[in-house]
């Protein structure tokens, strides 16, 4: 029985939410914002394949949500170094 209980593992959602709890306010109210302006990107650019005709490219999505959360950053919008995190992982972007 022991086993099993010190064996178990959270579920990833579980983790997750662990995660963002840990980040305090500012953190999540960051986190928050940020997923908020990918939403917007994503949805500025299925604005430009509807209307405009343009292809779809995750490339210009991804490229864009780097150079907005570049932006957003030296604005000094993000007030917590949690979202550091998330622009580090913009720059990871530049592999893809």
């Amino acid at each position: 029985m022991a086993s099993v209980v010190w064996d178990f593992r959270a579920p990833e959602r579980c983790r997750f939410f662990a995660w963002l709890a840990a980040r305090g306010r500012r953190g999540r109210k960051d986190f928050l914002t940020a997923v908020t302006l990918v939403f917007w990107i994503i949805w500025r650019h299925c604005n430009h394949i509807v209307f405009n005709g343009v292809s779809s490219s995750v490339h210009w999505v991804l490229a864009t949500v780097r150079e907005e959360l570049d932006r957003w950053c030296s604005a000094g919008l993000f007030r917590n170094r949690g979202i550091g995190s998330a622009f580090a992982a913009s720059r990871l972007m530049d592999r893809l």
